[in-house]
C-alpha cells in the first residue's frame, strides 16, 4: 500500500503536467501553396471566374469556417445541435485575430478541415492550427 502512495505521489502531478491546454492563433493568416503564392479560396468564386482570379485567399478562418459549416450528406448522423455549434464556433474562429484553441477545437478541426481539404491545405494548416500535433505516419 505504501509502495502505491508513493507512486500516485509521483503521478498526479505528470498528469496534471498533460491536462488540455490552450493555445492562440491567428485565423487571419494566409495559407501559401507550395510555391509560397496565397491558395484561393474556391468558396468566393463568382460566376464567370473560372480560374478564380478574383477569389479572396484562403485563411485559416476561412478554411475552419468552411469545414465546420458543411456537413456532406455521407454524415447523416451529425445532430442538429452538433451543426448548431459547429455554426457558432465558425463564426466565432473566422475572422479572430487571436483565437483561443483547446485540444478538443484543434482535434475537431483537424477532423473537419481534413474531410474538406487536400492535403497541401492540411500540411499548411496544422502546423499553425495545432503546433502540438504530430505528422501522422504515412501508410
Amino acid at each position: 500500500m505504501r509502495f502505491l502512495i508513493i507512486i500516485l505521489f509521483f503521478l498526479v502531478p505528470a498528469l496534471a503536467a498533460e491536462a488540455p491546454k490552450s493555445w492562440t492563433v491567428d485565423m487571419t493568416t494566409i495559407l501559401m501553396d507550395e510555391d509560397g503564392s496565397p491558395i484561393k479560396d474556391t468558396f468566393d468564386r463568382k460566376a464567370g471566374d473560372d480560374a478564380c482570379a478574383k477569389c479572396r485567399d484562403l485563411t485559416i478562418g476561412a478554411a475552419a469556417a468552411h469545414a465546420l459549416l458543411i456537413v456532406g450528406p455521407d454524415e447523416r448522423d451529425v445532430t442538429v445541435e452538433q451543426k448548431w455549434s459547429w455554426a457558432f464556433l465558425a463564426e466565432r474562429l473566422r475572422h479572430d485575430k487571436a483565437a483561443k484553441i483547446d485540444n478538443a477545437t484543434g482535434d475537431l478541426l483537424y477532423r473537419r478541415i481534413g474531410k474538406m481539404y487536400s492535403g497541401l491545405v492540411l500540411l499548411r494548416i496544422m502546423p499553425l492550427l495545432d503546433p502540438n500535433k504530430p505528422v501522422p505516419t504515412v501508410r
